[in-house]
């Protein structure tokens, strides 16, 4: 983390962003922004999302990143009254 700070400023001359699916203790001070990972499109995974947002957010990282409705969608994703529900509560949060 420390080499892509220190390298890629002075190369590309612009800020330094990493996404990446896992963590480590001491990470939060790399700025690195963490993404939950592919996803179903659930009540279930939602519930999940909020814990996981939140924990991670107590632990003083800074960036948090989920795919929103969850990428794995049912083939009805575009007339769903179900999926619009669960979609609109997921952006909401």
């Amino acid at each position: 983390a420390a080499g892509l700070r220190r390298d890629y400023q002075s190369a590309q001359g612009a800020r330094v962003f990493a996404l990446t699916r896992s963590a480590f203790a001491g990470q939060q001070r790399t700025g690195a922004a963490l993404w939950s990972g592919d996803i179903t499109s659930s009540w279930d995974s939602l519930r999940r999302q909020v814990a996981a947002s939140i924990n991670y957010q107590m632990s003083g990282m800074p960036y948090w990143a989920q795919d929103i409705g969850g990428f794995v969608r049912p083939a009805s994703q575009y007339v769903s009254a179900d999926y619009h529900d669960l979609l609109l509560r997921w952006f909401q949060f």
